[in-house]
């Protein structure tokens, strides 16, 4: 395996669902020969920092089916521990980490805990948010600054406590004359962007991570670290009750499927596949979304 995966969740209500993990097929599921060799090639290390959702706990499974080491990340602890423990068990190696993406010093205890564990950072995922619909009239601060600090906030802070060891890596290599390996930074939007009444706060929360995700690519790229967005339309926590509504939206009428559908172009992002991408949104969404 090559690399360390870091993945960060959200803060999504439920029950973390196994079942929706052991519905990628058979080859996916069992940790053996790698799809994107480049992953495994360089035992790469990956953070995911992650919600209860199957999307998020999917991501850390897609990317050690890749070979690549994860430290999981979770507000609830039961929850990362689930994710890391089924893939140990199915033979990839994972770490599980305590985190509140609003906590500074959750984040950088969780770098320097997947440093400590795996010597490296190559990918971070950050996947935190959650939805406090209201109408504008209705909502209040907290409800505003609960989602803002979670969905946002979080992706900065994040992002922050991981390219903190990255950064400082790229120069002492450009300083040695050494060739700079490629790192990702994998962030998550959302077609709220363009407006949904009741979600002002979601909507400017997931308009900001595109933001954030364009100047970080301007920012990093001289380091070698290419920051992208997924956006994506899947079967979670957060679009129960909304499956019928998003199908008759969706050009190809269906929800996706967390990990037959989505965790493949976090797979890609992280990969030597997409080197010359960067500050790019990528939609996973079945059509529902045309532009940003």
């Amino acid at each position: 395996a090559r690399g360390v995966a870091l993945t960060i969740d959200d803060f999504g209500s439920g029950a973390f669902d196994l079942a929706a993990l052991r519905r990628l097929p058979a080859t996916r599921l069992k940790i053996g020969p790698a799809f994107v060799k480049d992953i495994a090639a360089r035992e790469d290390a990956a953070i995911v920092v992650q919600t209860l959702s199957a999307m998020a706990g999917g991501l850390g499974l897609a990317f050690a089916a890749e070979g690549a080491r994860v430290a999981v990340c979770d507000v609830r602890p039961e929850s990362a521990e689930t994710v890391a423990k089924e893939i140990n068990k199915l033979g990839g190696r994972a770490i599980a980490c305590l985190v509140d993406v609003r906590d500074k010093a959750h984040l950088e205890a969780a770098v320097s805990r997947t440093v400590a564990e795996y010597s490296k950072i190559d990918i971070l995922v950050n996947s935190a948010g959650i939805t406090r619909d209201l109408p504008v009239h209705k909502m209040t601060e907290k409800d505003w600054d609960d989602v803002l600090d979670i969905c946002l906030k979080g992706s900065f802070l994040a992002t922050q406590a991981v390219t903190n060891w990255m950064v400082p890596f790229a120069k002492q290599s450009q300083k040695e004359g050494q060739p700079l390996p490629t790192r990702k930074i994998i962030n998550i939007t959302s077609g709220a962007v363009r407006g949904n009444a009741g979600q002002a706060n979601y909507s400017a929360a997931k308009a900001g991570v595109i933001g954030l995700t364009r100047s970080n690519a301007r920012e990093f790229a001289k380091f070698n670290i290419l920051v992208n967005a997924v956006s994506p339309l899947a079967a979670t926590e957060m679009t129960r009750g909304l499956e019928e509504h998003f199908k008759q939206r969706a050009m190809l009428g269906r929800i996706g499927d967390p990990s037959a559908d989505i965790s493949p172009a976090f797979v890609f992002l992280a990969s030597d596949d997409s080197n010359y991408i960067t500050g790019q949104v990528l939609g996973v969404n079945g059509g529902l979304d045309t532009q940003y």
